[in-house]
């Protein structure tokens, strides 16, 4: 997976392996979840997961 540096200006050094970059995405998710809408969507996904 690549992003562009002009969209996602991200050093590849932050990425030298696949732990990292899980490790980056939890980060991803633990910022995201602060903001209400993605928070909610994330919620109903866990319901939606309990329901089966």
């Amino acid at each position: 997976m690549y992003f562009p540096d002009s969209r996602f200006p991200i050093p590849d050094s932050r990425f030298p392996t696949p732990y990292s970059l899980h490790q980056a995405l939890l980060d991803l998710i633990s910022e995201i979840s602060h903001f209400p809408l993605p928070h909610f969507e994330i919620r109903c996904y866990s319901k939606k997961d309990d329901a089966g």
